[in-house]
């Protein structure tokens, strides 16, 4: 049985306090299911669901319901996913502006895509970077926030990505950001990278 509650706030602490542990458990749950009971009988409700009062707690209610159900996958022979610490000094540039400059770059190899470049943000000029609205989910890795960059006129929108907080198998590439190959050119100990 499921038990909708219009808006949690206006039941008074009695009758919580009776449903969460008091003595009259049962007289309270009847309360809340709308029946007259007498009997002390303890039957706890199999499910309380409280109703968002207003259309902003209705919308993250929503949202944590849609992120409950996306699927996670754990990287495997089917779909192997590595990172190891590049030895190479990597830059990153767009017409001449070094956005990055790193010793500490991770390399991360997944399935047949090619190998990304994850850079340490202390070793970005992240005040070139502007968060955009853009996220995606990828159910090895997690949620992944953008950025843009603004470069005189031009704008290279949603070209730079981060898994902020990722799936504990990529754990390591928390705290860097990845950048479009085809949007930057790379530099790895001073040679210019294939795009």
């Amino acid at each position: 049985m499921v038990t909708e509650i219009d808006d949690f706030e206006t039941h008074s602490r009695l009758r919580v306090d009776r449903i969460l542990g008091g003595e009259d458990k049962g007289v309270a749950e009847a309360e809340l299911r709308g029946t007259s009971s007498t009997s002390t009988e303890v039957t706890p409700p199999a499910e309380i669901r409280v109703k968002p009062n207003d259309s902003r707690e209705r919308g993250a209610m929503e949202q944590n319901s849609v992120e409950a159900t996306k699927p996670v996958l754990i990287p495997g022979p089917d779909h192997s996913i590595t990172i190891n610490r590049n030895p190479n000094r990597v830059v990153v540039s767009v017409d001449g502006l070094v956005i990055a400059d790193t010793v500490n770059a991770l390399t991360l190899r997944e399935a047949g895509y090619p190998a990304v470049q994850y850079i340490p943000r202390e070793d970005v000029r992240m005040e070139l970077l502007e968060r955009s609205d853009r996220q995606t989910y990828c159910p090895y890795k997690g949620d992944c926030s953008y950025f843009s960059i603004a470069n005189g006129d031009e704008r290279l929108v949603n070209a730079v990505w981060s898994y902020e907080m990722p799936f504990p198998a990529v754990s390591e590439i928390s705290g860097y950001l990845a950048f479009y190959r085809d949007r930057f050119d790379f530099f790895e100990d001073g040679r210019a990278s294939s795009r």
